[in-house]
């Protein structure tokens, strides 16, 4: 077909006004890709503080996430289970003493974790402030799929500084006693998560929580729950105000109510 001088320069002139937009139109196509990721892929934090007389901030890759989180407490509140979203890939955490800046506590470099997208976890303020590098920071990922109709789910995080020895956990009816039984959760060491224990609803009667030494039978502690069916519960082992030994009641958190 014969194109006229005009026809053929006008459309020489359009093909060259879109190669001059196409990079702009790029450009926006990959912010558009950035911007969206970038909602997508957060991960999301809770901060228990085991550290023993303190009141600390937390920055998560450099900007702070958590403020004035006090000994035994827990930032978003629950229950149940609450987040706050920061970024996910390899993030450093770092805290001071609240309303500070200066002085870390847990070195210049802090401490450096890989966070995933869309996933939940627990972080845990650990150790002692007395003396220096005995402050640290773990991490435990957290499942809140809704347990089986009928049953709750326990699990346990062991945050006692003192406590150096691993744990042992039972799950028991109130008044049984572990006598002649293997325990749910075995040789949990320190900073360490068990899985998921799955339990079938006890209800009005309850369910004991025995702790013990690994290996022993004699209770460091025990205490009764009265869980609503369907609930998951994470029970975080933490020392004493002083930090001499592990408090005999851990901290509950009841992740799905």
């Amino acid at each position: 077909m014969f194109l006229s001088p005009k026809t053929a320069f006008w459309r020489i002139d359009n093909m060259f006004r879109l190669l001059k937009t196409l990079p702009i139109m790029l450009a926006i196509a990959a912010l558009s890709l950035i911007t969206t990721g970038c909602g997508s892929n957060q991960a999301q934090i809770r901060v228990v503080n085991t550290i023993p007389n303190s009141d600390l901030d937390v920055d998560f890759a450099g900007t702070k996430v958590v403020s004035s989180i006090s000994y035994g407490n827990i930032q978003p509140t629950t229950p149940p289970a609450q987040y706050l979203s920061v970024a996910s890939g390899t993030d450093i955490i770092q805290a001071y003493v609240a309303d500070s800046t200066t002085n870390p506590i847990f070195g210049q470099t802090g401490i450096s974790t890989p966070l995933g997208g869309s996933n939940q976890y627990t972080v845990v303020l650990y150790g002692s402030l007395a003396g220096t590098n005995n402050a640290t920071a773990f991490v435990v990922r957290d499942n809140n799929t809704v347990p089986t109709t009928g049953d709750v789910e326990f699990r346990v995080i062991n945050a006692s500084y003192s406590t150096t020895e691993p744990v042992d956990v039972y799950f028991v009816p109130p008044t049984q006693g572990i006598g002649g039984l293997s325990p749910q959760i075995s040789g949990l060491g320190q900073t360490q998560g068990s899985s998921y224990q799955s339990l079938t609803y006890p209800g009005t009667a309850g369910i004991e929580v025995v702790v013990t030494s690994h290996g022993s039978t004699e209770p460091i502690f025990s205490v009764p729950y009265d869980p609503p069916t369907g609930a998951i519960f994470t029970l975080v082992l933490y020392d004493n105000q002083n930090g001499s030994a592990m408090n005999l009641t851990p901290l509950v958190l009841q992740d799905i109510d």
